[in-house]
Parts: C-alpha cells; sequence; structure tokens
C-alpha cells in the first residue's frame, strides 16, 4: 500500500490532483524557491528515493481520498 500526498493543483492530463514531488518541481523550474528550500528538496527527495520503493505505476482507486482530519491540518493544536 503507499500513501500519494498531493496539492490542490489538478494536473491538465490526468485531471487528478498533483503529486506534492511534481508540485515542488514545478515551483523550482518556476524560480519560486530560494536556495535553502531547493537543497531540503533535494535531501527529501533522496531520502524518500534511497527508503521507499517507488510504485510501478499509480493506480487510481475507485473510492475518492479521504480528506485530512482538520486537527492534523490546525498548526495551531
Amino acid at each position: 500500500m503507499y500513501l500519494r500526498f498531493v496539492v490542490a493543483e489538478i494536473h491538465p492530463n490526468s485531471q487528478r490532483e498533483l503529486g506534492v514531488f511534481q508540485a515542488v518541481v514545478n515551483l523550482r523550474n518556476d524560480g519560486k524557491l530560494y536556495p535553502h528550500e531547493e537543497e531540503q528538496h533535494d535531501v527529501i527527495r533522496q531520502w524518500f528515493n534511497d527508503n521507499l520503493e517507488k510504485p510501478k505505476r499509480l493506480v487510481q482507486g475507485l473510492s475518492p481520498p479521504t480528506p485530512c482530519p482538520d486537527s492534523v491540518l490546525d498548526r495551531n493544536s
């Protein structure tokens, strides 16, 4: 089982939420990240590549994604 993190942006071809890693790549390519953010992205991406298996393909489930609980989203908790 895999957990996929997404952002609110919709991918134009798939019409699905854009994955967080692709979203960061887009920000980076658009010059919207600070140098220290680019370095953080490199470190995090490398950790994921070294420690987690990449799915062979993304299988879209039949059920809608489960929304994140408000308590997780509320940074003041």
